[in-house]
Protein backbone atom coordinates (compact mmCIF):
# COMPACT_ATOMS: atom_id res chain seq x y z
CA UNK A 1 0.00 0.00 0.00
CA UNK A 2 1.19 3.34 -0.76
CA UNK A 3 0.21 7.07 0.35
CA UNK A 4 0.23 8.30 -2.79
CA UNK A 5 -2.42 5.60 -4.22
CA UNK A 6 -4.12 6.22 -0.16
CA UNK A 7 -3.99 10.16 -1.13
CA UNK A 8 -4.59 10.20 -5.32
CA UNK A 9 -8.00 10.89 -6.58
CA UNK A 10 -9.33 8.57 -9.27
CA UNK A 11 -10.48 9.38 -12.33
CA UNK A 12 -14.37 8.64 -11.16
CA UNK A 13 -13.16 11.43 -8.73
CA UNK A 14 -13.31 9.09 -5.61
CA UNK A 15 -10.51 9.36 -3.33
CA UNK A 16 -9.67 6.66 -0.41
CA UNK A 17 -9.48 9.46 2.28
CA UNK A 18 -10.83 12.81 3.30
CA UNK A 19 -9.98 15.82 1.18
CA UNK A 20 -7.95 17.10 3.82
CA UNK A 21 -5.79 14.41 3.97
CA UNK A 22 -5.26 14.73 0.51
CA UNK A 23 -4.41 18.07 0.73
CA UNK A 24 -2.00 17.63 3.03
CA UNK A 25 -0.24 15.20 1.16
CA UNK A 26 -0.17 17.26 -2.05
CA UNK A 27 1.31 20.34 -0.36
CA UNK A 28 4.21 18.43 0.30
CA UNK A 29 6.52 19.56 3.14
CA UNK A 30 6.51 18.57 6.83
CA UNK A 31 2.58 17.89 6.33
CA UNK A 32 3.13 15.07 3.85
CA UNK A 33 6.04 13.60 6.01
CA UNK A 34 2.90 13.46 8.73
CA UNK A 35 0.76 11.54 6.46
CA UNK A 36 3.32 9.19 5.36
CA UNK A 37 4.31 8.25 9.36
CA UNK A 38 0.75 8.39 9.88
CA UNK A 39 0.65 5.19 7.07
CA UNK A 40 3.94 3.46 8.44
CA UNK A 41 2.28 3.73 12.23
CA UNK A 42 -1.18 1.77 10.62
CA UNK A 43 1.19 -0.85 8.78
CA UNK A 44 2.92 -1.56 11.58
CA UNK A 45 0.20 -2.05 13.21
CA UNK A 46 -2.43 -4.50 11.31
CA UNK A 47 0.90 -5.67 8.62
CA UNK A 48 0.34 -5.29 5.00
CA UNK A 49 -1.63 -8.12 3.84
CA UNK A 50 -4.53 -7.69 1.38
CA UNK A 51 -6.93 -8.70 4.27
CA UNK A 52 -5.98 -5.70 6.93
CA UNK A 53 -6.29 -2.75 4.15
CA UNK A 54 -9.91 -1.75 5.78
CA UNK A 55 -8.50 -1.54 9.43
CA UNK A 56 -5.25 0.10 7.79
CA UNK A 57 -6.97 2.67 6.17
CA UNK A 58 -9.11 3.03 9.32
CA UNK A 59 -6.09 3.63 11.72
CA UNK A 60 -4.00 5.59 8.54
CA UNK A 61 -6.83 8.36 8.81
CA UNK A 62 -7.31 8.39 12.55
CA UNK A 63 -3.37 8.71 13.26
CA UNK A 64 -3.22 11.77 10.65
CA UNK A 65 -5.67 13.31 12.93
CA UNK A 66 -3.82 12.67 16.06
CA UNK A 67 -0.47 13.30 14.97
CA UNK A 68 -2.13 16.98 13.47
CA UNK A 69 -3.78 17.45 16.84
CA UNK A 70 -0.20 16.42 18.94
CA UNK A 71 1.58 19.28 16.71
CA UNK A 72 -0.87 21.82 17.09
CA UNK A 73 -0.86 21.53 20.88
CA UNK A 74 3.11 21.84 21.13
CA UNK A 75 2.78 24.81 18.92
CA UNK A 76 0.60 26.61 21.42
CA UNK A 77 2.52 25.55 24.48
CA UNK A 78 3.78 29.00 26.20
CA UNK A 79 6.42 29.32 28.45
CA UNK A 80 6.57 31.29 31.52
CA UNK A 81 7.86 31.48 35.53
CA UNK A 82 6.66 31.76 38.44
CA UNK A 83 6.96 34.89 40.25
CA UNK A 84 5.73 36.51 43.41
CA UNK A 85 4.11 40.04 43.19
CA UNK A 86 7.08 41.67 44.69
CA UNK A 87 9.62 39.90 42.17
CA UNK A 88 7.39 40.95 39.59
CA UNK A 89 7.49 44.69 40.91
CA UNK A 90 11.44 44.05 41.37
CA UNK A 91 12.16 42.64 38.13
CA UNK A 92 14.52 45.70 35.91
CA UNK A 93 13.83 43.02 32.52
CA UNK A 94 10.36 42.69 32.85
CA UNK A 95 9.76 46.51 33.74
CA UNK A 96 5.62 46.01 34.76
CA UNK A 97 3.68 48.60 35.80
CA UNK A 98 1.34 48.09 38.97
CA UNK A 99 -1.58 47.70 36.20
CA UNK A 100 -0.06 45.22 34.36
CA UNK A 101 0.76 43.60 37.78
CA UNK A 102 -3.19 43.81 38.98
CA UNK A 103 -4.27 42.29 35.55
CA UNK A 104 -1.82 39.51 35.82
CA UNK A 105 -2.94 38.20 39.31
CA UNK A 106 -6.28 38.88 38.51
CA UNK A 107 -5.93 36.35 35.62
CA UNK A 108 -4.23 33.72 37.58
CA UNK A 109 -6.64 34.11 40.02
CA UNK A 110 -9.14 32.98 37.53
CA UNK A 111 -7.04 29.70 36.98
CA UNK A 112 -5.73 29.11 40.32
CA UNK A 113 -4.93 25.35 39.26
CA UNK A 114 -2.94 26.28 36.50
CA UNK A 115 -1.37 29.54 37.54
CA UNK A 116 -1.03 29.60 41.06
CA UNK A 117 1.17 27.67 43.69
CA UNK A 118 1.67 27.11 47.20
CA UNK A 119 3.82 25.99 49.14
CA UNK A 120 6.58 27.46 52.01
CA UNK A 121 6.73 30.81 50.31
CA UNK A 122 3.71 32.96 49.74
CA UNK A 123 1.66 32.32 46.43
CA UNK A 124 3.39 32.79 43.43
CA UNK A 125 1.42 33.52 40.25
CA UNK A 126 2.43 32.12 36.50
CA UNK A 127 3.72 34.74 34.20
CA UNK A 128 4.27 34.30 30.55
Amino acid sequence: MRCRRLCEKKVSGKCHVPNEIREDYVNGGESREIVELALLDALAKYGVLRQAYKKVKKEFITRVQVLKERLSEKSKETWGRWMTEERMRKDKDLNLSAKSIKDIKAFCDKFPETHKRSGCIPWQNWLS
